[in-house]
């Protein structure tokens, strides 16, 4: 891995410059949903999902994870446009979806039969999809990365 050589930056292109502006929203959405689950745990009685979710942890637990999630999300944007350094790129991409694909799912599940539409639920299975397709396309990359040395 190529981490260690001096970074240098390229132009985008178009696509590369919508991918990275994917990660950086998708990110942020995962990391205010996070910090909203930390400032506003105190009082989340206004829908029987949050209750369910507190059955297993606090919300400030899921927050958190989602902060983490979201902020590796954010950086694997960062890291997109960046010569020698890609590897830092698939790990955070790989990592940033692998939490939030699974935080999400674990909100859908909640959500089912707890949730006050369904349009949350349904919401929250496609973006963890979302992060499970990012994951993927990481943990690839890190495996022909592997794979080539």
């Amino acid at each position: 891995m190529q981490d260690d050589k001096k970074c240098e930056e390229k132009r985008l292109n178009i696509s590369e410059s919508i991918a990275s502006a994917t990660l950086l929203i998708f990110g942020g959405i995962s990391v205010l949903r996070g910090v909203n689950w930390i400032i506003y745990n105190e009082n989340p009685l206004d829908s029987e999902m949050y209750e369910s979710l507190i059955d297993v942890a606090p919300l400030s637990f899921w927050g958190s994870v989602f902060i983490i999630g979201g902020a590796l999300t954010m950086l694997a944007s960062w890291f997109l446009p960046k010569y020698n350094i890609k590897s830092r790129f698939a790990v955070t991409l790989f990592f940033g979806g692998l939490i939030t694909s699974v935080n999400y799912f674990i909100v859908a599940i909640s959500g089912f039969n707890n949730a006050l539409t369904w349009l949350t639920p349904a919401t929250m299975i496609a973006l963890s999809i979302l992060g499970g397709v990012l994951a993927f396309f990481g943990g690839v990359k890190i495996w022909l990365m592997k794979k080539g040395s």
